[in-house]
């Protein structure tokens, strides 16, 4: 059960990191889309696996 939460937050960080990489292309002065996309989606991806990772720490029994 650990190892598929670790793995859901993990895809859902990386997910969320080429969206916002994507996004970030919008803004004046903003990296182009692919830099932006390379640059940012591990970020997220290794806080979701932070999170997937300890979630069980908070959780009651």
């Amino acid at each position: 059960m650990k190892i598929k939460n670790m793995i859901r937050w993990t895809l859902i960080g990386g997910l969320f990191g080429v969206a916002f990489g994507a996004v970030a292309a919008l803004f004046q002065n903003g990296p182009t889309v692919w830099v932006g996309i390379q640059q940012s989606w591990w970020w997220f991806a290794f806080a979701g696996f932070l999170k997937g990772s300890t979630d069980h720490l908070g959780s009651k029994r």
